[in-house]
């Protein structure tokens, strides 16, 4: 609701924002309840936009928050309701992301050349060491005019294939007994994401891990449940007062857990050979991958090398939801403990 009222008014937040997902809420229930993302990807929640707010407590007076603080990046609800506040908007601008694939023999060497040759913005990268690829999203500024009108298209998935996904992957437990990464090749064939494969021209050997698909990976913690229909009259849930069922949607039948990491720019090649060490052995599609961005401290530019920058990787798991389904499956347990170690 807040990014289209902005536009309306040919506005928006500053800078490169990864949004938090806040569904419906209005800009004052996500003041009161602190509701946020990760701060490790930019700024968090709409907090970091405010520049002032009235509140009013439980006797009724208003108290006029003009210096923000730490105050307003908390939860407000238990000291009274927020009924004005002032966000800090500009005018709004249009971003083109490029995107690129690639395999990850020189991953270092690629990202240095993005970020010397580039004017980019903000950097973020999604890599499987196991498939041995990697995907990387350039976001840069463009010119107003150019082609294109879609928001925030990275983060609206289709629909339609999510109702397939509990009877062609969970309920024939190919989460359980998957060794090849065949759950990766069907839920990529549903969702006609692009994926990560090997190259062609690349002949395999015993280290070769097989084709895996995983680039649908990427939009699964924002896929959203359709909500309940209504009951149609006559209907067993009609008599009985009680809504009928949801359809069943991804998050439904998966459970996507991010762990967060933060280490210093100049440390992220040694930590990038480490996890690669770790999952030398891992094969087929192991439940996670690895997200990692660039995140300045300042306004520094991109860089490798900046003692005032830190890359900030996020470590996400992919796990059944069904009732009883392990966590996380054995298999992948001591691979996921040695990556949160590294």
């Amino acid at each position: 609701a807040l990014e289209r009222t902005l536009f309306e008014y040919d506005m928006s937040l500053p800078g490169v924002v990864v949004a938090p997902q806040l569904g419906g809420m209005t800009v004052g229930a996500a003041v009161v309840t602190s509701a946020h993302g990760s701060s490790l990807v930019g700024p968090a929640g709409i907090a970091s936009f405010l520049q002032s707010a009235l509140l009013v407590d439980g006797t009724g007076d208003v108290h006029a928050l003009d210096a923000p603080g730490d105050l307003l990046e908390g939860s407000l609800g238990m000291l009274g309701v927020v009924t004005e506040v002032t966000l800090y908007v500009q005018r709004k601008k249009k971003m083109a992301v490029r995107l690129l694939q690639s395999e990850d023999f020189d991953l270092v060497a690629d990202l240095r050349d993005i970020i010397d040759n580039s004017e980019a913005l903000a950097l973020d990268v999604t890599w499987n060491p196991t498939a041995g690829m990697y995907q990387a999203r350039v976001w840069h500024e463009t010119d107003a005019a150019s082609v294109g009108d879609a928001r925030n298209v990275v983060l609206q998935p289709p629909a339609d294939w999510l109702e397939q996904l509990g009877e062609r992957v969970h309920h024939d437990q190919l989460d359980v007994h998957d060794r090849l990464g065949h759950m990766c090749e069907v839920i990529g064939e549903m969702s006609h994401f692009p994926y990560f494969e090997h190259s062609p021209d690349q002949q395999p050997d015993e280290t070769t891990p097989p084709d895996t698909a995983i680039g649908w990976i990427n939009h699964m913690a924002s896929a959203s449940c359709a909500s309940a229909a209504a009951p149609t009259p006559g209907s067993a849930a009609s008599k009985s007062g009680l809504p009928a069922p949801a359809p069943p949607c991804l998050l439904g039948s998966a459970k996507w857990t991010p762990y967060e990491l933060a280490i210093p720019s100049q440390d992220f090649s040694s930590w990038l050979a480490d996890a690669r060490a770790v999952l030398r052995h891992a094969r087929g599609c192991p439940p996670f991958v690895l997200t990692f961005r660039f995140v300045g401290e300042s306004d520094a530019p991109l860089a490798l090398s900046s003692g005032r920058q830190v890359v900030a990787i996020e470590l996400s798991t992919l796990s059944s939801g069904q009732p009883g389904a392990e966590v996380l499956p054995l298999k992948f347990a001591r691979l996921h403990e040695e990556l949160l170690q590294v």
